[in-house]
């Protein structure tokens, strides 16, 4: 969840515009696709309805990798199946390279 830690308001002299920032200090990956909103309410439900605006946050990360088995045996002649979990932002291009 995101919990701004600051926020800056900001009066624009041309007639009733109000600029609003919102600032966000430290982003994670778990922030990643969030969707922000402005919400802009006058509080008269009956007569002006809310006003909403949102916008995608894309947090760009490293890339995480993981393998689930350590070891995975397989018989002479036969086949072995290798998974690789990779995480990142935006996606990683990756493959498999024999080490030794």
């Amino acid at each position: 969840a995101l919990e701004p830690i600051e926020v800056f308001y900001q009066e624009v002299s041309s007639g009733n515009v109000i600029e609003r920032k919102l600032h966000i200090p430290f982003l994670t990956k778990w922030d990643d696709s969030a969707n922000i909103s402005c919400v802009a309410d006058q509080g008269f439900p009956g007569v002006a309805p809310l006003k909403i605006a949102t916008v995608q946050l894309k947090v760009y990360y490293p890339p995480t990798v993981s393998t689930p088995r350590q070891t995975v045996q397989a018989q002479e002649g036969g086949t072995a199946n290798l998974t690789c979990n990779v995480d990142g932002n935006p996606a990683s291009v990756f493959s498999w390279k024999k080490v030794g």
